[in-house]
């Protein structure tokens, strides 16, 4: 990776091929000024996310959706909360200092989870909703033995892989009984993203790939296999949003 050129790559429009070229590296053989350009990117990144969430949360209050925190699953009880941009270091540390499980938490999503303390997109619609719609729903972790609480082992393309899950079933998100929810897959090297499981056997995604493909969808990816009929009422809002997201 040839360093200072990456960010400048990233803010020149060529976002998704950056993030195929530093998904899976290990980012503690870096140099340090290698290092200093990947942080750009994913600050970059998470300030792009945050405006397209604020894109999607207002486009939702226009089109007759409102926040209902279904079975108390927000501590928060809150849509949407960010981090002090002054914690944002101190609390990134906290994922790898003393680090005594060697299963190590993707630096994308550690930094996400430094970054946004909760997004919520759980609520209910003025109009009927004919399909189970799977909200966007992270409820940050704050270090790493708050993921070590969390994993669990799943087969991932034939391999057993320890994961982290980071949002629950879409049953378990509407206060109704589910399953194990969606997983980040930890890794024995600090890579920069890492492959989105238990989701969906037919999608394969990192965790930035599995926001992208949440932003298409106005943050209700169930949208993704809905049929034309139950998409119908939706189609005003996937329209102002996707009009108004930036690419990340």
């Amino acid at each position: 990776m040839q360093s200072n050129k990456i960010y400048d790559k990233y803010i020149s429009g060529y976002c998704e091929d950056v993030w195929e070229e530093i998904s899976f590296r290990d980012y503690e053989t870096f140099s340090q000024s290698e290092k200093d350009d990947v942080q750009l990117v994913i600050k970059e990144a998470l300030q792009r996310i945050d405006y397209n969430f604020k894109i999607v949360y207002g486009a939702l209050k226009r089109n007759g959706f409102l926040y209902k925190n279904f079975g108390n699953l927000n501590r928060f009880n809150q849509p949407y909360i960010l981090w002090q941009d002054a914690e944002y270091d101190v609390r990134l540390e906290k994922f790898y200092i003393d680090n005594k499980f060697q299963n190590y938490t993707p630096l994308f999503f550690a930094s996400f989870c430094s970054f946004f303390k909760v997004v919520d997109f759980r609520g209910e619609f003025n109009f009927d909703v004919p399909v189970l719609l799977d909200p966007l729903f992270i409820v940050s972790f704050n270090n790493y033995a708050e993921v070590n609480d969390l994993v669990f082992e799943r087969e991932y393309k034939s391999k057993i892989a320890l994961c982290c899950m980071f949002s629950p079933d879409p049953y378990v998100k509407e206060d109704e009984s589910g399953d194990l929810g969606i997983c980040i897959m930890l890794n024995d090297k600090v890579f920069i993203d890492s492959n989105v499981i238990n989701y969906n056997d037919d999608l394969d995604f990192t965790f930035i790939e599995y926001l992208r493909f949440c932003f298409e969808w106005s943050c209700f990816p169930n949208l993704y296999w809905a049929t034309e009929d139950e998409r119908q009422p939706f189609l005003p809002l996937l329209q102002e949003v996707r009009k108004n997201l930036r690419v990340f």
